[in-house]
């Protein structure tokens, strides 16, 4: 049995023309003689038309029976007709233009124009309602069943028609998390977000966890199952937020940039439902208790020295200042000032890492050697080489003596042993003792060389020199009866002659010769710089103090130490880094040289 009530029939629809065309044509039978008028004028037509009316008055009832009788019915069933009631109907206020706010009272009467009918039909309002001068900037439908909304704000500002529900696009389910130094990614990162649940997810949520990149929402890498995943992949330990756990989110080269989020600057991850969430009693959604997150950025250097890393490998500082200097640390720099001195400071400055309490921070850099270190270098290369400045000394006292020796010997040739000084042997006997000790004594020999050579100078100094025959002197040869005997004493005397200025000649050769390699030993010596020299000739090695270098952090009250490993030439800018340490809990940030 069909709720739909069936129509009331209509028993006789003719209208009154209807009935006046159909009496014109039956009239000549029944009325001789009385005719309609083509023109509409004349008894006979006035007659017609005032019978079709009747008749349609007699039909109109006729068609009101069914109704009748159904009411008759009703009637003795004890169903009673509803007592009538003012019509009622939605009316629509528009404010008029340039006029401000308003209202409209109850009881204000309103007309509403009907076809056909010269008076508008009157109404009343039943209560009042404002009137706000503001126009509708957003119109949205939501479907819940399909998790999905329908903006339809452009079409109300342009006045255009719209369809409701249409076009439908799903609703966004994000949770926001914003942290400046957490979500501070660079490289090889991870993210751990922990989740303590109230209340569990009925069913598993795809979830998308994201990050800002500066331009984009960009994924981390997806999730692996727990039984296959290592360190470097994702995790869910919620299983979708069925139960508390720890998500784990990596990315191998993410970069991560801060961004507006409600109003908020900060660096932002989100976790967005990716599939349609039913109302209740089809999901449960989860309850959070409690959000806590860590991060590890992985920005390790490669495993070589310093001065052979790539460019570009690592981070470089955001700010570096040598005093008020700024320095680029893209080139070469000193860090202290070009004069360093009591005070001097170097400051650093890194947002990516010092914003990180606890990250590991392994500061590399490569030292050069400037040209008043290279000229330290030289005369340190020189003392490192005081054995070799020592030989050059000592050769050239072993050379000294040798000449002096030389040049005694051929002195004592040329002169007639008479003259010749009766302490001239020994003090001769005292520079060969002496030249001779230099092998054992090295550089404390020479004094006694120079002690027993000048005495032996001196006597020598003092020689008559003369010249001497192969016989002995020239008064030897001279009384030598056997020259003189054989009338040849011409030839003979030619002969001495000859003879004598051979061995004066071989005595300055030699003498010549050992000057020469006196000579060329102080020669050597020439090469020498006094700061070697005076090394060889035995005097201390000069010293310095190693510079005090202090390693310190802003803490927010005052600058406190900062424990640094690393070589001490390293600690103190004197050498190649790295120097390694940990980032404070307590860091915070200080203006500093104007930064």
């Amino acid at each position: 049995m069909s709720d739909v009530p069936l129509p009331t029939p209509v028993l006789d629809p003719r209208e009154a023309d209807v009935v006046a065309h159909e009496t014109a044509a039956r009239l000549e039978a029944y009325v001789p003689g009385l005719r309609v008028a083509p023109d509409g004028v004349g008894a006979g037509t006035a007659l017609v038309q005032a019978y079709s009316r009747q008749v349609k008055a007699l039909a109109d009832r006729i068609n009101q029976a069914p109704d009748k009788n159904t009411l008759a019915f009703f009637d003795l069933l004890g169903i009673e007709l509803l007592p009538a009631q003012a019509a009622r109907a939605p009316v629509v206020f528009t404010p008029m233009p340039l006029v401000g706010d308003s209202r409209v009272p109850a009881g204000t009467r309103i007309g509403a124009t009907v076809q056909g009918r010269p008076d508008p039909l009157v109404f009343e309002t039943e209560r009042g309602i404002a009137l706000a001068s503001a126009s509708l900037v957003q119109v949205a439908t939501v479907w819940p069943g399909r998790d999905a909304w329908a903006d339809h704000s452009a079409a109300v500002v342009s006045g255009t028609p719209f369809t409701l529900f249409e076009p439908l696009v799903p609703v966004a389910h994000e949770m926001y998390l914003a942290h400046d130094i957490c979500f501070a990614l660079a490289g090889r990162s991870a993210v751990e977000v922990r989740v303590e649940l109230v209340t569990a997810a009925s069913r598993p949520l795809r979830l998308a966890w994201e990050y800002w990149d500066g331009e984009q929402w960009r994924a981390f890498k997806p999730f692996v199952a727990a039984s296959l995943a290592t360190d470097a992949d994702s995790l869910d330990g919620t299983v979708g937020l069925t139960r508390s756990g720890i998500v784990r989110l990596t990315t191998d080269c993410g970069s991560s940039a801060r961004t507006t989020v409600h109003a908020i600057e900060s660096r932002w991850i989100r976790a967005r439902v990716d599939a349609p969430l039913l109302p209740p009693p089809n999901d449960d959604l989860p309850e959070i208790d409690r959000l806590t997150a860590r991060s590890v950025v992985d920005r390790s250097l490669p495993a070589m020295a310093c001065a052979q890393l790539p460019e570009g490998a690592g981070i470089i500082a955001d700010q570096a200042f040598a005093g008020e200097t700024s320095l680029d640390l893209t080139k070469a720099v000193q860090p202290l000032g070009i004069l360093p001195v009591a005070g001097s400071t170097f400051l650093l400055s890194c947002e990516e890492i010092f914003a990180k309490p606890g990250a590991e921070v392994t500061l590399c850099f490569h030292k050069l050697t400037t040209p008043e270190e290279a000229t330290d270098q030289q005369s340190a290369d020189l003392a490192l080489d005081v054995d070799a400045a020592k030989a050059l000394v000592v050769t050239a006292a072993r050379e000294s003596a040798n000449a002096l020796l030389d040049a005694h010997d051929a002195l004592v040739e040329l002169t007639r042993p008479p003259l010749i000084p009766p302490l001239l042997p020994q003090r001769r006997q005292a520079v060969v003792d002496a030249r001779n000790a230099l092998a054992s004594q090295g550089i404390a020999g020479i004094a006694a060389i120079d002690t027993a050579a000048e005495s032996l100078i001196q006597l020598l100094n003092a020689l008559p020199v003369g010249l001497a025959t192969p016989a002995g002197t020239i008064w030897d040869f001279i009384s030598n009866p056997g020259i003189l005997a054989g009338l040849d004493i011409l030839n003979s005397f030619t002969s001495f002659r000859n003879l004598n200025q051979q061995r004066i000649t071989t005595a300055g050769g030699q003498i010549k010769s050992s000057a020469q390699n006196s000579e060329d030993a102080l020669d050597a010596l020439e090469d020498l710089t006094p700061f070697s020299a005076a090394m060889a000739a035995g005097a201390t090695l000069p010293t310095m103090s190693a510079p005090v270098v202090t390693w310190e952090y802003w803490n927010g009250k005052r600058w406190r130490g900062l424990a640094v490993t690393g070589t001490a030439a390293a600690r103190t800018f004197r050498g190649d880094g790295p120097i390694t340490f940990t980032v404070p809990d307590d860091m915070e940030r200080v203006k500093a040289s104007s930064v």
